[in-house]
């Protein structure tokens, strides 16, 4: 009876959300847009379903193996008027729904700053600087 009671209470732990991650970091392999044509490898000679719209496949890293997850919508917005949504190498915050793995959601992402914007952050930056020190801040 212990063995029964031990082996259920082990495949109720691997269920839970106690033992299932939280969320994962991964890098975007290809992303399918928000419009009406997806010019990607695999839609390029096939109908583009719109559950496919805003969706990104995504390499995630379990532990010493790497997992594609395909078609893994995208909770995240951009904020300026031209959006290229994600590319290529962009790396993502994937949770998944109620901790079921078999629902995976890209709730965050980074991407590389452009040597442009490090250009013109580092003038920001030092224009502030200097200003400051005119004015008496610290």
């Amino acid at each position: 009876m212990s063995r029964l009671r031990e082996s259920i209470s082990k495949e109720g732990a691997k269920q839970s959300k106690e033992e299932s991650s939280h969320g994962l970091i991964g890098h975007v392999i290809r992303y399918h847009p928000e419009s009406f044509k997806c010019y990607c490898d695999e839609h390029k000679d096939q109908e583009f379903k719109d559950t496919e719209r805003h969706t990104a496949d995504v390499k995630v890293y379990r532990g010493k193996k790497d997992e594609i997850l395909k078609r893994v919508p995208c909770m995240v917005y951009s904020q300026g008027i031209i959006s290229n949504g994600l590319v290529k190498g962009d790396r993502v915050w994937v949770q998944f729904i109620n901790g079921d793995t078999a629902f995976p959601v890209i709730t965050g992402y980074y991407r590389e700053p452009s040597q442009w914007e490090l250009t013109k952050n580092t003038f920001q930056y030092a224009a502030a600087d200097f200003l400051g020190g005119l004015l008496g801040g610290d």
